[in-house]
């Protein structure tokens, strides 16, 4: 009973108990992004059980389906909690991979529609545990560190795909061009074994530890600052490894044991860090007990007599610590009053834009490069330069967010990262093999960016509250948008053009590249309505912040 109480202190208290719960939130993460790496194994599902692209593209939106119906997942997270969810989505992810293994081995319906229903249970487990990680992060940190916290947590997302990326190359055959399909069979049973263990493990360790207390000492939150930027860069060194090891295995062919090896080695490496830390905070923790207390506090101001309809966005700044925060105990909306925001409407907009852009090219990845490139080509290249480009978007724009709040709010962010997005499905259609992985590595960048930022705008313009449910709410946009540009268009103009399953040539994608640089416009200008109308209320609200301060 003592172990116990003991093991509860350092789970719940503070110094301790966050750090513990984001390096949870870390692994979770990591595990949850496997929806990026389907282009690792969808040429088999042409070639082995003979899928059209239309068809294939059914299979990997129904699992997009899965990711962005996360509303299931954010009412349990409002309704049991980070940990009940992250627990119930490790059983999903299992199941849906297990089933995806029978599938591969003959032992049931191999039908399109089978397989799509076993994608989708797997990415509902994946929406639910990286929902949950997100969540934990926005409840547990205050709003100047918010973005940072979540930048970290969404770029172990965004990371996700490289990670099993480097597991498939190094056990299973993954950097040849077309793996044996035994190998594709394990590699999908490891999957199963692998994220659920790691998802139900640090599910049992995250909580709702909750936000500094209102006295909060300033040296404590300067560490917890600190902290957070060691995580960080850890984080970017990790991401800078990876992508070295990918240009090296692109280049070096065929692979010696050390390329092969390498990046699992760092990511081992990456998590003995991680439990290095852990290890610490514990020592600390039973060395010596202590609080809070503290005469220099950072106060989070709130006035309710200004909490009106009009002036919705309050931005407070303590006079002791003299920090701008926004206020957001006055914005807790819920799913009903959310969706009466023109705020909503113009996010909701503008991620169904993007995300369906952007999945649709993650989806195609293979099919893309062998459409320019006019040979079979490896997935495991193009998927992990668009993976590395989706970590140090969802990380650059929370940190550039953070830092240059004082002179850009974070809508502007939101217009850079879907700019980003729209240049490069510009050289897409430019239809070149340079402008080929400059393309791939800038879509995966504005679309982290987009994602990430989406997650802490919702915070600030809707409450934390409810957040598990307004992201999921968000989230069908998002599964909308890939129905329409990754399903509808791609699929029906690849099959009209293509041969036998197979398309080379600028036909193959050339009219969907173009939809999506039409719609990627449309979510610049979305982007550029958005700032407008959000500029004024911040620029109000900083002069009433400063009258107040006087």
């Amino acid at each position: 009973m003592e172990n116990e109480s003991t093991i509860k202190q350092i789970l719940i208290n503070r110094k301790t108990g966050i750090w513990i719960c984001l390096i949870a939130s870390c692994l979770i993460a990591t595990c949850s992004g496997s929806v990026y790496s389907f282009s690792l194994t969808s040429q088999f599902y042409k070639s082995e059980f003979g899928y059209s692209q239309k068809e294939l593209n059914v299979v990997a939106n129904l699992g997009n389906l899965g990711v962005f119906l996360s509303i299931t997942g954010g009412l349990i997270i409002d309704r049991f909690g980070v940990s009940v969810a992250t627990i119930m989505g490790s059983f999903l992810t299992l199941t849906g991979l297990i089933l995806q293994y029978l599938l591969l081995c003959g032992k049931v319906s191999n039908s399109y529609i089978v397989n799509g229903v076993f994608q989708f249970i797997t990415q509902q487990g994946s929406s639910w545990a990286g929902l949950s990680a997100v969540s934990a992060s926005v409840y547990n940190f205050a709003a100047v560190d918010q973005g940072k916290a979540v930048g970290i947590v969404k770029g172990y997302v965004g990371l996700s795909a490289s990670v099993i990326t480097q597991f498939y190359v190094c056990f299973f055959g993954g950097a040849e061009p077309k793996p044996e399909f035994t190998n594709v069979q394990n590699f999908t049973l490891f999957l199963a074994i692998f994220l659920a263990s790691v998802t139900f493990t640090c599910g049992s360790v995250i909580r709702k530890i909750g936000r500094p207390p209102q006295t909060f000492a300033k040296k404590d939150a300067k560490i917890e600052n600190n902290y957070l930027k060691f995580l960080l860069i850890i984080a970017i060194i990790f991401a800078i490894a990876l992508g070295i090891i990918s240009i090296l295995q692109a280049i070096k062919k065929p692979l010696t044991s050390f390329l092969e090896f390498f990046g699992v080695i760092v990511f081992f490496v990456q998590v003995a860090i991680w439990a290095t830390l852990i290890l610490y905070a514990l020592f600390t923790f039973l060395k010596k007990k202590s609080d809070f207390d503290s005469e220099e506090a950072i106060t989070f101001a709130y006035n309710p007599q200004h909490d009106d309809q009009k002036n919705d966005f309050i931005l407070s700044t303590s006079p002791v610590a003299k920090i701008s925060i926004y206020s957001i105990e006055n914005r807790d909306h819920n799913l009903f009053s959310t969706i009466k925001n023109v705020e909503f409407w113009l996010i909701f907009s503008i991620t169904f834009c993007i995300t369906g852009t952007s999945f649709m090219v993650n989806n195609n990845l293979t099919q893309i490069a062998n459409a320019v490139l006019g040979e079979s080509s490896s997935s495991a290249i193009f998927v992990t330069i668009n993976s590395i480009g989706n970590f140090f978007g969802r990380v650059t724009s929370t940190i550039a967010s953070d830092y240059l709040s004082s002179k850009f709010h974070r809508p502007s962010f939101i217009l850079i990262a879907t700019s980003i997005v729209f240049i490069s499905q510009l050289c897409f259609i430019i239809f070149s093999e340079p402008f080929l992985y400059i393309g791939i590595g800038l879509c995966g960048f504005g679309f982290g960016a987009v994602l990430t930022m989406e997650v802490v705008m919702i915070a600030e313009f809707f409450g934390s509250k409810h957040i598990g449910s307004n992201i999921g709410l968000f989230d069908i946009g998002n599964f909308l948008g890939t129905l329409v540009f990754a399903t509808l268009i791609a699929g029906t103009v690849y099959d009209n053009h293509a041969v036998e399953s197979t398309c080379f040539g600028m036909d193959c994608f050339f009219f969907s590249l173009l939809s999506n640089f039409i719609a990627c416009g449309v979510a610049v200008l979305l982007s550029m309505v958005l700032v407008l109308r959000t500029r004024q209320v911040v620029i109000n609200s900083s002069k009433y912040s400063q009258q107040q301060i006087k």
